[in-house]
């Protein structure tokens, strides 16, 4: 599954993506920091329609068999979003980021995605949990509207990662977490224990989120 011929030739798109952003005129007044999340942003989008254009189209053998379905589109998402996670990881340290939620989540995912491979249990359940990757569609949008000290902007970007939390986020995170309890038997056990972690850990993670977002919503509400 994990394939380190197309992850290489990924890295090579997800620089040139990064490169065209960080030299885009109409951001050229902006700091590197929010160049990178608008780069976020178009590849959270990208996720976001991978993940439900593989929920719908192979919904019928996929739910049957969330955890062995295996499909070439899925492939392809996973090797695409593994290289994506490690290219964050390595701007996030070489920029000194110092959020720690951020670190958590990217290496919560990457070992998660990376025991799902090792026990052969990567498939159709995790392509769709790529669409939890909607939060952060606004992230670039927000930064600039932060650094333009636009806070009504701000505040509907917050508003809209909020709804994301509760409406999309968290049933995804539920709905995966009673999934594997009730296959819990037929899972590796090095599987079915990474995912309960990891989904009971985002859904925290997510609770902290949208505390953040409500201490600008309630601003204006």
């Amino acid at each position: 599954m994990l394939d380190l011929q197309e992850i290489s030739l990924n890295m090579c798109i997800i620089t040139v993506l990064y490169t065209i952003v960080h030299y885009y005129p109409g951001l050229k007044k902006y700091s590197n920091e929010i160049k990178f999340n608008v780069y976020r942003s178009l590849m959270c989008i990208t996720f976001t329609c991978i993940g439900i254009n593989i929920m719908v189209e192979h919904f019928g053998n996929g739910s049957l068999h969330p955890f062995s379905f295996q499909h070439d589109t899925i492939t392809e998402a996973f090797n695409l979003f593994m290289t994506y996670l490690v290219v964050d990881v390595i701007y996030m340290i070489s920029s000194k980021n110092k959020r720690i939620d951020l670190y958590v989540h990217h290496i919560l995912i990457i070992i998660g995605l990376t025991i799902s491979n090792y026990t052969n249990c990567f498939g159709y359940i995790q392509s769709i949990i790529l669409i939890c990757e909607s939060l952060s569609i606004v992230s670039g949008i927000d930064s600039m509207a932060i650094e333009d000290k636009d806070n009504k902007l701000s505040y509907y970007c917050k508003k809209f990662r909020k709804n994301i939390i509760k409406y999309v986020r968290g049933p995804i995170w539920i709905t995966a977490l009673l999934i594997i309890l009730y296959f819990i038997k037929k899972l590796p056990i090095l599987f079915s224990s990474s995912g309960i972690i990891v989904s009971v850990i985002m859904l925290y993670m997510d609770k902290i989120w949208e505390n953040k977002c409500n201490k600008v919503i309630d601003m204006y509400e």
